[in-house]
């Protein structure tokens, strides 16, 4: 029997379903999309590769002890999904790791599931997928997480750290160390306006705090998967920073002025980044919108979550480790090229608030 986790930190845990919640999940109508985009899968790194195409990225390690996913996108697509990666793998699908609950991350569990696959992820994935109407059992995650936990696995570590409450409230990020490559999920929007799920715990100064760690675990060399987008380095993640910082700054000015919600979005105050980041779902009129509901939110942004304890410093040492080992060996090897941006499947016209209805299969 293939070889599971040697390690699992403090704070991993069994999950217990919990009580339902009506929460936004993202729609998908794929009838208002011009064409499908291709699945692609690209070599990263030795045994490392990435899938794109539909819904978010995903990143797969492959090796002796069988092959770990993280995120597995849509329903409809999981065989051609499971298929790209058996074409490559040198065993079964062991792990599929969650970086959050969203359909388009999360919507192949069932089918990940059925080929054997066990699924992880935070404690808040779980929880909101039970949540929701006509989840199968083989969808959830069966181990969780509150912080961090560790695999070792196919020759290196792989450390999954939970992000501050940042595009949802159970965010992580995965960074195989030996190959210095990091999954963000999608606490980071490469290229593009991010969208942040305030109904279902998410926060401008969440995605802020989270995009900060990704850059304190990053080095310049490292390659960094986002949740959407082409695979990035740190300086992308700053940029990140620097773009929602002005949007947060530019849209709270304005509501101290005591503007309401239409007149920060007619006030164009994006407009420096809209031809660059602004997309069909995050339009410069929808991220003025959003940016105004979680800084407007009742009870206000969620400042606990964001100082939360620092669980990132094995993952930052260890960074530095690899990064000190390259240096002194003289590794100056070049990383991926960025491929075309990748959307997930969402209607030009989908609401600021995101449909609650599940999706169920794409």
């Amino acid at each position: 029997m293939t070889r599971l986790i040697a390690s699992l930190l403090a704070g991993s845990a069994l999950a217990a379903p919990a009580a339902a919640h009506s929460l936004p999940a993202q729609n998908h109508d794929r009838a208002a999309q011009p064409s499908e985009p291709e699945q692609v899968r690209e070599s990263v790194a030795d045994g490392l590769y990435v899938i794109t195409g539909r819904g978010g990225n995903i990143l797969f390690s492959t090796g002796e002890d069988g092959t770990f996913v993280v995120d597995d996108q849509f329903a409809d697509i999981a065989d051609t999904n499971l298929q790209l990666i058996e074409e490559v793998s040198d065993g079964p699908v062991v792990f599929v790791l969650n970086t959050h609950y969203h359909g388009d991350h999360t919507g192949g569990n069932a089918d990940f599931t059925r080929a054997g696959a066990t699924i992880v992820s935070h404690d808040n994935v779980r929880r909101r997928l039970s949540g929701q109407d006509g989840t199968a059992g083989s969808a959830l995650p069966v181990i969780t997480f509150s912080e961090e936990a560790t695999f070792h696995w196919n020759g290196q570590p792989i450390r999954a750290v939970a992000l501050p409450d940042a595009h949802t409230d159970g965010d992580a990020m995965v960074y195989f160390a030996e190959a210095d490559i990091l999954h963000t999920g999608d606490v980071f929007f490469s290229g593009r306006y991010p969208y942040i799920d305030v109904e279902a715990g998410g926060s401008v100064a969440g995605m802020i705090a989270g995009l900060e760690r990704i850059a304190e675990v990053a080095g310049p060399e490292t390659r960094i998967v986002p949740g959407h987008g082409p695979v990035s380095t740190r300086a992308d993640v700053e940029e990140a920073i620097e773009v929602l910082t002005h949007a947060r700054d530019r849209v709270q000015a304005r509501i101290d002025a005591g503007d309401d919600r239409e007149a920060v979005i007619a006030a164009d105050l994006l407009g420096r980044y809209d031809d660059d980041y602004a997309w069909r779902f995050i339009t410069a009129e929808r991220m003025a919108g959003q940016v105004y509901d979680a800084l407007t939110a009742e009870g206000g942004e969620p400042a606990a979550a964001a100082a939360r304890s620092d669980p990132l410093s094995m993952v930052r040492a260890t960074a530095a480790e690899r990064r000190r080992a390259r240096q002194e060996a003289g590794d100056n090897a070049e990383g991926m090229q960025p491929s075309d941006p990748v959307e997930p499947a969402v209607p030009p016209t989908a609401p600021d608030t995101v449909s609650p209805t599940p999706n169920r299969g794409g």
